[in-house]
């Protein structure tokens, strides 16, 4: 049966109708041709003929299993099913009728129970198979951004760079270079300069941009370098360029490179001149709740309502402009008197006119107390040592009497290592309080959607002061105005809007107001 162990050397040959070689046992072509070329039945008679071939297959398949009876006796065998029949006819008593024969026969075999596992997941792993998405999934390669600049004027020569990294890190860069330089020599030597920086940080794809038209398409190889001294630029930089994995070119306006462009100027000495421009402001007269609150704190009157008293007591006026008081507080100031003020509270609910008298005892129980946010008194911050009360001198507690025990240069030493220590307990809850600040912010901004814009975009604004009204409208005035168009992004989520017909804010707006 095994032809690589045949004594005989046959390495193939047909046994009881299949093809036994080296690889296995398979069926002949003969058989395989005589399927494929089976011809239907075409009349009664064959037709007769074929179902009964087909009961004799059956009969013999049905037959089969009496053959694999040893095995079933001899082996262990699984029943999967959702429900434990097999525990219930073994287990249970002898029945009647059928079920008594069932158990009967059963008894012969080695049978084990076992439930179907789940099909959830094979269900999900066959919808995914039958649902394959042919897309590919692609990673970004996030470069590092160079802006490059060079300016020459009679007062010197400078260059500008400004690197920006994938994760939008900005780093900003200016060098005076040799006098009697050319403006083109002024990019190149700012291209240079930018590569090498570069280099130092180990990028690998990187985006030269810049608005010199010239030394961008030279450095792609659209132009051809002819100039002597600007070849030599190209070469180097070509050379450096070659160093990277991926290099960008791409040339931007002026207004794009300001940065870069400013920097180059102030390494330069280049002093642009300012001219004052007279701005006219139109007075317009409408109706604001402000208005009367101003004329309120000009000239006090007790014939003004009650209502508009109440509020002119947020508010003062500085240099004849309302400002709100609330802005000169210290929030956390607040914060942490509101413990003061209950100490205090207690301590002059029994002797309400000798508040004076009461208040250094309530700061005093205040200052040796633990508070939750630093973990320490504020005594021993301040001193390095906690408080002694005046109840151990009296009593003699046992760090009294330990210090009493030691002598001058023992005291000397101890009060030395606290003042070490200090230092290290002042870190400790200044750590504390940040931590604590931080989880709060966290907690504070937990549903807090930071909301990003790009220089195109358009924009709603909110009215802004909020809260006003047009006299036209009253209550049904709209809180928002535009479209607008993004401008500019500036720093600290600020923006600089422009209108449709292209004239630009007056200044940068929050990004919480769009």
């Amino acid at each position: 049966m095994d032809p690589t162990i045949c004594a005989f050397g046959v390495s193939a040959g047909q046994f009881l109708g299949f093809l036994v070689h080296e690889r296995g046992i398979e069926i002949t072509q003969r058989s395989v041709n005589a399927i494929k070329n089976i011809q239907p039945p075409e009349n009664k008679t064959e037709l007769q003929e074929m179902i009964g071939k087909i009961n004799f297959v059956r009969r013999f398949i049905s037959n089969l299993s009496g053959r694999l009876r040893h095995y079933l006796l001899s082996n262990e065998c699984t029943v999967i099913c959702k429900a434990n029949v097999v525990k219930y006819m073994l287990l249970a008593p002898i029945l009647k009728g059928r079920v008594g024969k069932w158990i009967f026969f059963l008894t012969e075999f080695d049978l084990r129970y076992e439930s179907p596992k789940a099909i959830k997941g094979q269900a999900i792993a066959n919808f995914i198979v039958e649902h394959r998405d042919d897309l590919v999934g692609s990673v970004e390669i996030m470069p590092w951004t160079l802006f490059f600049d060079g300016s020459v004027c009679t007062h010197g020569c400078g260059i500008g760079l400004v690197i920006i990294s994938p994760r939008g890190a900005c780093f900003e860069f200016s060098y005076t270079i040799k006098p009697y330089a050319t403006n083109n020599q002024a990019e190149y030597e700012a291209v240079l300069k930018g590569l090498q920086l570069l280099k130092e940080v180990e990028a690998d794809t990187i985006e030269i941009m810049g608005d010199s038209l010239l030394v961008i398409s030279q450095l792609a190889r659209e132009y051809e370098c002819k100039n002597d001294t600007l070849m030599v630029y190209n070469k180097k930089c070509q050379e450096l360029m070659k160093e990277f994995q991926l290099v960008t070119l791409k040339h931007v306006s002026r207004e794009q490179n300001i940065e870069a462009n400013d920097l180059a100027q102030g390494a330069s000495g280049y002093k642009p001149m300012i001219k004052d421009i007279k701005v006219e402001i139109a007075a317009i007269t409408a109706d604001d709740w402000r208005y009367d609150v101003h004329q309120y704190l000009q000239n006090p009157s007790q014939s003004a309502s009650r209502k508009l008293r109440y509020k002119a007591l947020k508010y003062t006026l500085l240099d004849d402009e309302l400002r709100n008081l609330e802005q000169f507080t210290n929030g956390q100031a607040k914060a942490s008197n509101k413990s003061l003020i209950k100490l205090i509270k207690r301590k002059i609910s029994d002797y309400p006119r000798q508040w004076h008298a009461r208040l250094p005892e309530a700061l005093w129980s205040y200052r040796m107390a633990y508070h939750g946010s630093i973990q320490v008194p504020p005594y021993k911050l301040v001193y390095g040592h906690e408080v002694v009360l005046p109840w151990e001198v009296r009593i003699g507690s046992r760090r009294t009497k330990l210090q009493n025990d030691l002598t001058a240069d023992e005291y000397y030493n101890l009060m030395a290592d606290e003042r070490e220590d200090l230092v290290q307990s002042r870190l400790r809850a200044l750590a504390k309080v940040t931590r604590d600040k931080e989880r709060i912010a966290r907690r504070y901004n937990k549903k807090v959607v930071p909301k990003d814009f790009w220089e195109g975009e358009l924009v709603w604004k909110l009215i802004l002061p909020i809260e006003t009204r047009d006299s036209k409208f009253g209550k049904w005035s709209p809180n928002w105005e535009g479209p607008f168009q993004i401008h500019k992004v500036m720093s600290k989520g600020a923006y600089m809007l422009q209108g449709l017909d292209g004239e630009v804010y007056g200044r940068a707006l929050n990004g919480k107001y769009f």
